[in-house]
Parts: structure tokens; C-alpha cells; sequence
């Protein structure tokens, strides 16, 4: 599955404000749903925030991955936020974690087992991989993090 058919310009958020996991998430489905990729906003962040109490989707690093899986998901889309400021209460792995980079994963239900876990391997490949949370970190537009993701696509090819 190419990230390039999951994340688009309009789904990312750079440099925002907010100060609550719950604000992040919410303003990412609204991308989501503006771009007709979830069809209730109030239903898939009431399946994204079930998922929430499962298990930490705050890994190491200043990442997170929250996801739901959901029949409000159209087609599965990613969406990212990049904060000003760090959360430090979002529920993680390492608990020093203070989350800045959040992937909002939306699947459609009848997809869930198997699209999901492509997109959670694929982008957690990428993640340990040296310097790339930084370029992510740096990167100056919208286009120049997408350009940092889509080469996730390039290396694949490659091998």
C-alpha cells in the first residue's frame, strides 16, 4: 500500500497549538472528514478514542499513532499534526514521551486487520529509521514532510 494514496497536503497540520490529545484528534478527523474520507466526524473519534483506552498509541520519540477502525471510514487515509508544543500527557509507551509528530490512521472497518497493519508496520519501519523523525521535525512546509513520507514509497520500490 503507497503512502502516496493514503496522505495528501490537505491532510496535514503543521505547527498547531492545541493542548490536549483530544484536540489534536478531532481537528485531524475534521481534515479527514472535509476531504470525504469519514463520513460522521462524532463517530469516528468516538471509535478512534475507544481504541484510545485499549492500549498507548504514544510510542517514543515524540510520536503517536492513534487509529480507529470504523464503518464512518470511507477508504483508509492518514492525517498528521506537527504541534508547537509537546504533549507531555499523551498515554505512551515510554512514559517520558511528549508527543509532537501524531499520524491519525482512519481504516474502514471491513479493512482492519489487514490494511491497518501495513500502515502501522510501514510507517514504524520508517520511524527507526536514522534521521527521519528529525527531517519530519524540520521539514518547513506541508510539502516538504509529505516529500519526507512519499521516499517511504521510493526506498519500497527500490528493494
Amino acid at each position: 500500500m503507497s503512502l502516496k494514496n493514503l496522505i495528501s497536503e490537505n491532510n496535514i497540520i503543521l505547527d498547531c497549538d492545541y493542548k490536549t490529545k483530544e484536540e489534536v484528534i478531532k481537528a485531524l478527523i475534521k481534515k479527514l472528514y472535509e476531504e470525504g474520507s469519514v463520513t460522521s466526524e462524532e463517530g469516528f473519534y468516538k471509535a478512534v478514542m475507544e481504541r484510545e483506552k485499549l492500549s498507548p498509541t504514544g510510542l517514543e520519540e515524540g510520536l503517536a499513532i492513534p487509529h480507529g477502525k470504523s464503518e464512518h471510514v470511507k477508504r483508509a487515509r492518514v492525517a498528521v499534526a506537527r504541534l508547537k508544543n509537546s504533549l507531555d500527557t499523551w498515554e505512551s509507551i515510554d512514559e517520558s514521551n511528549e508527543v509532537k509528530l501524531i499520524f491519525l490512521i482512519a481504516i474502514p472497518k471491513k479493512e482492519a486487520g489487514t490494511t491497518h497493519i501495513d500502515i502501522l508496520t510501514k510507517l514504524s519501519t520508517s520511524f527507526m529509521e536514522e534521521g527521519f523523525i528529525e527531517k519530519l521535525r524540520n521539514s518547513k512546509t506541508t510539502k516538504d514532510l509529505l516529500n519526507i513520507i512519499y521516499n517511504i514509497d521510493k526506498k519500497e520500490e527500490k528493494k
